[in-house]
């Protein structure tokens, strides 16, 4: 038997003797011995945040890798993190602005070397690499003009913007920064210019006459720099990495930032280990039996059923964040059957949402008709949720020219000269509750004369083999957002509605564009509001995705730690969990 048993198994014994207490007069702790053990349900795919910011992967990758400056967990609020003070904004040109940067002078990569205004522009030109494919970070870092480095001291450095961007202050400042020395040894992208990365003529111009350029994309996408050898600024590291079974995180010896009270900055556990068990029930078995601390993302069920468990309530604490994320279906608006926004109003009215979020999520759970969150001040309060309704939903349907003319009991149209069914196929990743919801929508959808195949799939097969390429229908979904406002230009703009683009839902409407436009350059906040409103009332007709709910998150976390959780993604910062000492 283990150490960790005997440990869980003597808290058990002394948690039934003498039940629970807490002490708030207990020292601050800065570092401990302990080991935290996470469950995640699935293996991310890489650990490279330029390349793949999914939300797995963002489980570990805040322990890696630090920004400028953060979301602080408790306030919310926009906080310096490798930076002493955050800048304001400087006029720049006719209507740009620029922000001039100190990094703080203790910091360091593991090497010793300082971080610097090089690294951080290396780390700009890395994404902005048409090559290396980070469109995540490209539409947003793509407004900064140019990078200046103090030429007498290198950790002083000012980001350009030729014109006034909503989100200038986040793009400089919440971005991961990556090692120059680590990642570009040859020092490739410090002999080019912003402007070339940006412009496609002058990149394959240069592409052409440097083959190296190439060689950078190919080295930094490799499998190496996403699995085996990752260097960030962040206290902890990756020291062993088995396939499907967990990440082991160990505290960094002689951290630069040891004993820091930035949240970002902390080490408390020595060792963080993710385990991969992709079954829920498996996992709960290790839970109970203290071979695991804390779980994030249990379904309903199971969350309160271990709730209402009296021996885990002296066992477990129960943490429910709020995150900026919610459950939708995403439509391929141009797909043939999808077209036509009426279609896609009749299937939005295929599901009773109020009776799912009672169901799956024991009620809490917040209803929403756009891709704002309602906790954040521009959403708009005034658009009415989309009711159930079968009736209403098949009137739209044969207002589409969807009607049964052969009787067979299914709605029928002619596409292209030819006869056909309304038949799609809706894909959907493993989790239990997509998959529910799925079944749900295709089981109403066969009363009204629609035949919806629900498919299983990985979903990293789903992104490359149908998202990317537009081989889709439908797809359940779940998005995440950041803190603060929001731009929406990746997501729905018509410039991104292309095979590959980061535009999902191929979604193209001329008014929806020149919001999402104006919206970026607006400087008015209550204008910028009007704009906001004004877009989801478009987006309101259009439905480019079935909109679902914000769920909350559910985690449980052994009474053996005082965890740390929050609204700000994923809902826990494990580097700040403090052991409890008995």
């Amino acid at each position: 038997m283990t150490y960790k048993n005997l440990c869980f198994i003597g808290l058990i014994i002394w948690l039934l003797v003498v039940g629970v207490g807490c002490n708030n007069d207990k020292k601050e702790v800065t570092t401990s011995d302990a080991e935290l053990v996470i469950r995640i349900s699935k293996e991310p795919e890489k650990i490279n945040p330029i390349l793949f910011p999914a939300p797995n992967a963002r489980e570990i990758y805040q322990n890696i890798f630090l920004s400028l400056a953060d979301f602080d967990p408790v306030s919310l609020s926009l906080e310096p993190v490798l930076i002493d003070m955050l800048p304001q904004a400087e006029a720049y040109g006719e209507g740009g602005v620029s922000f001039k940067i100190k990094i703080k002078d203790e910091a360091v990569w593991d090497n010793g070397q300082p971080i610097t205004g090089h690294d951080y522009a290396f780390t700009v030109k890395a994404a902005l690499h048409p090559q290396t494919g980070a469109t995540a970070y490209r539409a947003y870092l793509s407004n900064i003009s140019k990078i200046e480095v103090d030429t007498q001291n290198p950790k002083v450095f000012t980001v350009f913007f030729d014109n006034y961007y909503l989100l200038a202050k986040e793009t400089v400042l919440t971005m991961e920064i990556y090692p120059a020395y680590h990642y570009d040894p040859s020092q490739i992208l410090s002999k080019y210019d912003l402007a070339v990365l940006k412009d496609e003529a002058q990149f394959a111009q240069a592409v052409g006459k440097d083959s190296t350029l190439s060689k950078f994309a190919a080295d930094f996408t490799s499998t190496a720099f996403s699995r085996t050898d990752i260097e960030g600024a962040g206290p902890y590291n990756i020291t062993t990495w088995e396939t499907n079974q967990y990440i082991l995180l160990e505290r960094k010896e002689n951290y630069w930032a040891a004993g820091s009270a930035v949240p970002n900055l902390k080490s408390i556990p020595k060792r963080i280990i993710y385990k991969i068990i992709p079954d829920e029930a498996s996992a709960l078995v290790d839970l109970r039996n203290g071979e695991i601390d804390m779980m994030s993302g249990l379904s309903p069920a199971s969350f309160k059923a271990l709730k209402e468990d009296t021996l885990a309530q002296r066992l477990f604490s129960f943490e429910t964040p709020q995150l900026t994320r919610y459950y939708h279906f995403l439509f391929n608006t141009q797909h043939p059957y999808l077209k036509d926004p009426k279609v896609r109003l009749g299937l939005s009215q295929l599901l009773d949402v109020d009776q799912l979020i009672k169901d799956f999520e024991n009620g809490a759970g917040v209803r929403l008709t756009s891709p704002v969150v309602p906790s954040k001040p521009f959403y708009n309060q005034s658009l009415k949720p989309i009711a159930f309704d079968l009736t209403a939903a098949k009137a739209n349907f044969e207002a589409a020219g969807w009607k049964d003319t052969d009787g067979d009991g299914l709605l029928d149209r002619m596409i292209d000269g030819v006869k056909k069914n309304f038949e799609l196929e809706l894909y959907v990743a493993g989790a239990e509750l997509g998959r529910n919801i799925s079944l749900i929508l295709a089981e109403n959808a066969k009363k009204v004369g629609l035949n919806i195949q629900v498919i299983g799939k990985d979903f990293a097969l789903i992104r490359s083999e149908n998202i990317a390429t537009g081989q889709f229908a439908m797809v359940a979904s779940l998005a995440s957002h950041d803190l603060g406002y929001e731009d929406f230009y990746q997501k729905l703009h018509s410039d991104n509605a292309v095979p590959g683009g980061s535009n999902n839902a191929f979604y193209k409407n001329v008014d929806a564009d020149r919001l999402i436009a104006d919206i970026r350059t607006e400087k008015s906040d209550k204008n910028r509001m009007k704009l906001y409103l004004d877009l989801q009332q478009v987006l309101y007709q259009d439905l480019p995705y079935l909109f679902l709910y914000v769920p909350t998150e559910k985690i449980v976390v052994s009474k053996t730690w005082e965890p740390l959780t929050t609204t700000k993604r994923p809902g826990y910062m494990p580097n700040c969990f403090l052991p409890i000492e008995n």
